[in-house]
């Protein structure tokens, strides 16, 4: 099975990077659909769990693409996160809290392919959005009114100057956390990827989870590859 910390290697087969050694490697079937995109766009959608993604396919399946399961590492944002990004296993990357991440010195995916002329952007809170290195375009959004809204206009505005693009959603976790039942979450995301793929040309598109839901310990996350402006099914 594959694991998160086959992301971020499999991105920089993608933009065409170099990279050092991970403990992930890339996976063959999402480089071959996405290698000949002009832009890269990354969808971290916390909470999104394999099961919940079954469950409302019909929302989320992609119609022209592929669906992966990936093996998560953690099941909190933070170090789920930096696996994705850099590849490493928390054991590795040992970003654990914010406070780890402003300290540490594994570099991500972002970060290199910033360093490589490659123009990158990162869009998350704000907080975290000040810890990326190197000549990367960060976009904070305030922690304590974090709104996907704010999120997906970012992306729209920022994809005309960069070409790898990284994005957290929100909207799935909260609705865990406000005690509500996913599926009016799941249409709320569904709407912000058809709003990113109808306007942003040419661009191959990631969507994963960062974790599954709380409750569910023992799921998988989905890894989702969409070429070009493919869209979404089911709304």
């Amino acid at each position: 099975m594959y694991t998160q910390m086959d992301i971020a290697p499999t991105i920089a087969e993608i933009i065409g990077i170099t990279f050092p050694a991970r403990d992930g490697t890339p996976i063959p079937r999402v480089v071959m659909k996405l290698s000949r995109c002009k832009r890269l766009l990354l969808l971290i959608i916390d909470g999104l769990g394999f099961r919940i993604y079954k469950r409302y396919q019909h929302y989320l399946k992609p119609t022209e693409g592929i669906t992966l399961r990936c093996k998560p590492t953690m099941m909190h944002t933070t170090p789920a996160i930096a696996t994705i990004l850099t590849g490493m296993h928390p054991d590795h990357h040992r970003v654990f809290t914010a406070k780890d991440t402003e300290r540490s010195a594994s570099l991500s995916i972002i970060e290199h392919a910033s360093a490589q002329g490659v123009t990158s952007a990162i869009i998350m809170e704000e907080k975290g959005a000040r810890c990326f290195k190197e000549d990367v375009i960060t976009i904070g959004i305030d922690n304590n009114d974090y709104d996907d809204n704010d999120a997906v206009r970012a992306v729209i505005r920022v994809s005309k100057r960069a070409d790898f693009i990284t994005a957290h959603l929100r909207v799935l976790d909260r609705a865990y956390h406000q005690k509500r039942e996913p599926e009016r979450a799941i249409k709320t995301l569904s709407q912000h990827i058809r709003e990113i793929t109808t306007q942003v040309e040419d661009t191959g598109i990631l969507i994963c989870g960062d974790h599954p839901p709380h409750h569910l310990k023992n799921d998988d996350i989905p890894l989702i590859a969409i070429r070009n402006n493919c869209g979404l099914e089911g709304i």
